[in-house]
């Protein structure tokens, strides 16, 4: 009999539970080879790469999706979660294709409680009849209504998310030091702060460190005693001190899927611009977290086929920029009136060059007044930046620039220019607001 008529079963399940499983896949398919079992322990060699995608790939093409509960599993909730969130959407789905034989199957390996989250009929392993009873359940299903694989938007954010098990997170009372060796390591740009019962209490960003230690740029040279001197001063101040408090924190819940992501993303753009957003359960411990890159840079994603020109802040009336002989401290006033990262800079109304917000960082640090530099000597010039037009295609500025790191920084924000004359900016905000609209045109 072929796998394309076969009913398809996948298991998910701890390593620690692997002969357990096993077993019970030899039960269900033997007999006439009506049931073909898919679990990533037995298919790992073909699972080195893009594992989440095969995972997630394997879901929708089931008919049955088994949770081996245990002690041992419930010590992984996190990606067990991501899992069973994708595998309900499904079967909320079938349902509303008039299918409503159950999806969803539980074995329970031992006592362990079930968690409030995981809901579906549960077998006990230890009895063989309620076993019999789950394999002859799934023969009388059969294979299922065909066509119900879930959107790429309405799935599970742990899907393109850093689950639990690769976070890295300090405590409040850690040093700003700790955090900057950590990040620098790790090459991370957030991090997330926790109590002392490992709830969360609030986010570092990369840009919350700068302002204590600054980055490496090419500009200027800071002295290795005046860094040692700034390093020790950041070994004396606690993370809590400089994080997002928990007040302020706009953060996902571990049901969310990858739309709300988008949502926050855009929607949080005019309170200030956040990159990432922690996941957290229902008692606030950290289960994942999410950058924007994550999003736009997923190998899953359907680029929007749309123009620059239909999204980017491109009026050049309303552009926030500075003059080339204007100093460098007040380009950190203008940027702290207006939330800007990045300010374009012109001479005799020609663009010159632009100015980000870790330059200017940076030059906080150094022994450098400020007040007395003119900004136009710490710029990138015209003709080391990516200029972009509004015909340009979104798909192809996300693809070329916007998923590329640079030798030293990301690419955020790029100017828009027509004819030689600056009309606009287009940022990451604006890549997502046309991936968010064209989500919505899809669902």
């Amino acid at each position: 009999m072929g796998y394309e008529t076969m009913i398809r079963v996948f298991l998910s399940y701890t390593s620690n539970d692997a002969q357990i499983v096993e077993k019970i896949m030899r039960f269900l398919e033997e007999e006439e080879q009506k049931i073909e079992c898919w679990n990533f322990v037995r298919d790992r060699n073909s699972l080195q790469t893009r594992l989440r995608k095969t995972i997630s790939q394997e879901i929708d093409k089931c008919d049955y999706f088994i949770i081996f509960w245990s002690k041992q599993l419930s010590q992984s909730e996190a990606w067990v979660q991501s899992e069973y969130e994708q595998a309900n959407s499904k079967e909320m789905a079938l349902i509303n294709k008039g299918d409503n034989h159950a999806f969803v199957l539980i074995i329970r390996v031992d006592n362990t409680p079930l968690p409030t989250w995981l809901q579906g009929p549960a077998y006990t392993l230890n009895n063989k009849l309620e076993i019999t009873n789950l394999k002859n359940s799934i023969i009388k299903g059969g294979r299922r209504v065909e066509d119900v694989s879930i959107p790429f938007w309405e799935q599970s954010i742990f899907l393109i998310a850093t689950s639990k098990e690769d976070l890295l997170i300090c405590r409040y009372d850690d040093t700003v030091k700790d955090a900057f060796i950590l990040m620098d390591a790790a090459g991370v740009r957030h991090l997330i702060i926790v109590d002392y019962e490992d709830r969360v209490v609030g986010i570092v960003s990369k840009r919350d460190i700068l302002r204590v230690i600054p980055p490496k740029l090419k500009h200027v040279k800071i002295q290795g005693k005046e860094y040692q001197s700034i390093l020790e001063e950041a070994s004396k101040i606690p993370l809590n001190r400089i994080m997002t408090t928990f007040a302020n924190l706009i953060y996902l819940q571990s049901t969310s899927s990858i739309i709300d992501a988008v949502i926050q993303f855009v929607n949080e753009h005019n309170r200030g611009r956040i990159s990432a957003l922690p996941i957290l359960d229902e008692d606030n411990y950290p289960v994942g977290i999410v950058s924007y890159a994550d999003v736009l840079c997923h190998h899953d994603i359907v680029l929007p086929d749309s123009f620059v020109g239909q999204y980017c802040s491109c009026d050049p009336n309303s552009l926030i920029l500075v003059k080339h002989n204007d100093t460098v401290a007040h380009t950190w006033l203008v940027m702290k009136e207006t939330g800007k990262r990045h300010i374009p800079i012109k001479e005799n109304d020609t663009l010159v060059g632009m100015i980000d917000d870790m330059t200017v960082l940076w030059l906080n640090h150094t022994k450098i007044k400020i007040t007395n530099e003119p900004v136009s000597k710490y710029m990138d010039s015209l003709d080391t930046l990516h200029t972009i037009q509004q015909q340009d295609k979104v798909s192809d500025i996300i693809e070329r620039l916007l998923c590329v790191d640079t030798a030293d920084k990301k690419i955020t924000s790029l100017l828009v220019v027509e004819n030689g004359e600056l009309i606009g900016t287009f940022s990451y905000v604006d890549a997502l607001r046309a991936i968010y609209e064209q989500a919505l045109n899809r669902m």
